[in-house]
Parts: structure tokens; sequence; C-alpha cells
């Protein structure tokens, strides 16, 4: 089992697949510079605007008009333009992943494909490293009907895990910031004016940005947990069904579906939370992408054991 049994490791390095990669996180990035102005807008600004007028009462009511007025606009503006990258960024990625794992472009779900200007486009306006061995390369012992599922299963499980930990983020930091605007209230021992200008008025876009992140987080965390668990149910009947590779083609395409579904509508997490956490996501990653290649070791070899003794 030591002969590469697939061309995923080799082929995923590629200058057109790497050109791939590059122009979906090009967008993705996107996407996420706009949650971040997004983010200042709701939160930032009016944080510092309450904190203005507790100082300086005569701007509390200039306070309380900017954070109303952006509590309106945010989910008529920011949303649209973010979804319209992410659909991009999404039909991009599918098409890395269906080159790759030799799986035919499902048009009902992911509609036409991107066209080479808009990939060049977007790949030209990428700054970072490339992105060699997106997937694990342990993965070529196996055949492709196997590693492309280890790889699917991969992808998802990242995904999961980042958003579990960031949704536990938010909440600590909604409880944080309702404590210390109730505790200022109580020790500064404000007038009801105040107290509504100041601080009621400029909470109204932070508390509905954070409710609406988590609300948005937990849906896609939602739908990762499905996914998840019909990839380990898959993967389990790959291995029992043995080279029947139309069925493991009709279970990854269906898995793929979703993953599409998933990444077109997923809320974006902030690139600095996902540094942060890279190295023990990648560590989690290949240890359970090289569980998964020694288990179908294992399988492949009782299997000729089972057909030798027969």
């Amino acid at each position: 089992m030591s002969t590469p049994q697939n061309s995923i490791p080799e082929r995923q390095n590629t200058p057109a697949l790497l050109k791939f990669l590059a122009a979906a996180s090009c967008l993705y990035r996107r996407v996420k510079q706009l949650a971040a102005f997004q983010a200042a807008s709701t939160v930032l600004i009016p944080l510092v605007l309450s904190v203005c007028a507790l100082l300086t009462p005569s701007i509390a009511l200039w306070s309380a008009f900017y954070s109303l007025a952006i509590a309106i606009i945010d989910p008529l503006i920011f949303e649209s333009v973010q979804r319209l990258c992410k659909v991009r960024a999404a039909r991009i990625q599918e098409l890395f992943d269906c080159d790759l794992f030799a799986l035919n472009w499902n048009d009902l779900i992911c509609g036409a494909p991107p066209i080479p200007e808009v990939i060049h486009r977007a790949a030209s306006g990428y700054r970072g490293l490339p992105h060699v061995n997106w997937y694990p390369v342990a993965i070529a012992v196996l055949p492709m009907r196997e590693a492309r599922l280890v790889c699917q299963r991969s992808s998802v499980a990242w995904d999961l895990e980042l958003r579990r930990r960031y949704i536990w983020a938010l909440k600590f930091g909604g409880v944080i910031i309702s404590l210390i605007a109730f505790v200022v209230a109580l020790i500064l021992n404000l007038s009801l004016q105040i107290v509504v200008l100041a601080i009621l008025a400029p909470a109204v876009p932070i508390i509905q940005w954070i409710v609406r992140e988590i609300k948005q987080q937990h849906e896609s965390l939602d739908r990762l947990e499905r996914l998840l668990s019909f990839a380990n149910r898959s993967w389990h009947e790959v291995l029992k069904n043995g080279s029947d590779d139309q069925a493991a083609d009709r279970t990854s395409r269906a898995l793929q579906d979703e993953i599409f579904l998933h990444r077109e509508s997923n809320q974006p997490i902030f690139d600095w939370i996902f540094l942060l956490l890279r190295r023990s996501q990648e560590d989690e990653m290949k240890a359970a992408a090289d569980a998964m290649v020694e288990e179908a070791i294992q399988a492949h070899q009782e299997t000729n054991q089972f057909k030798a003794t027969n």
C-alpha cells in the first residue's frame, strides 16, 4: 500500500489548481474585510460614541442617532455585498474540488461555473503564499473513492471546530459588554435620559450584531455537524462496500453538494482568529487523516485475507 493510489497530493499543487485556491482566498478575504468593516461600524464605533457621550453628555443625542441609523442600514447593505463575494468564492473552490476529486459539476446546486476572466481577476488580487498541500498528503496510499472522502471530511471537521470556539468567544464577549454597561450606569448614577442616549441606544447595533453573528454561526455549526455525521457514515460504508466506485462517487457528490451550500452561505470568521488557532487545527486535521488512512489500510488487509481463505 506504499505505492500512490491517487493523484490528489500531487495535483493539488499544480499551478492551475493553486490558481483556483488563490482566487477563492482573495474573494473570501474580501468577505472578511467587509465583515470587519461591518463589525467596526456596528460595534466599535458605537462603543466609542457611548464612552464619549458619557464624558460629554452634549453629544449623547448624536451618539444615539448614529447607533440607531447604523442598526437599520447594516442589514440592508453589508449582507448583500458579502453574499455576492461568498457565492463567487464558493463556486471557484468547487471547481478546485471537482477537478481534484474527479467529480462532475452539479449545475442544479452550484449554478454555472465561474468564467476564466473572473478566476484570473480574483487570483491576481491574491497576495499571500501559495496554498500548497491544501489536503493531507497521507491519503496518497488510498484509492480515489477513499482519499476523496478523507479530504471532504477534513474540510468539514476543520471548519466545525473553528466555529465552535468562535461562538464561545462571541457569547463571552456579549456577557462582558453587558456587565460593563450595567456597572457603569450603576456607579455613575446616570439619569434616565443619559442611560437611554449614551448606553441603551449605542447598545442596539452592538447587541444586534452579536445576536445575528451567534445565530448565523450556530446555523453554520448545525450544518457542519450534519455533514460530519454523514461523512463518518459514508466513510464506513465505503470501507464496507470495498471497490464499488459508482456508489462512492454518488456519495461524494452528495456530500460535495452540501459542502458547497455551506461555503456559499456560511458567516465568515476573522483572519486573526483563524491564525490564532491554525497550528492546533492543522495538527488535529493531520492526526485525524492519518488515523483514517490506517483504518483503511487495515480494512484492505482484512479483506485480502478473507479473499485468500475463500
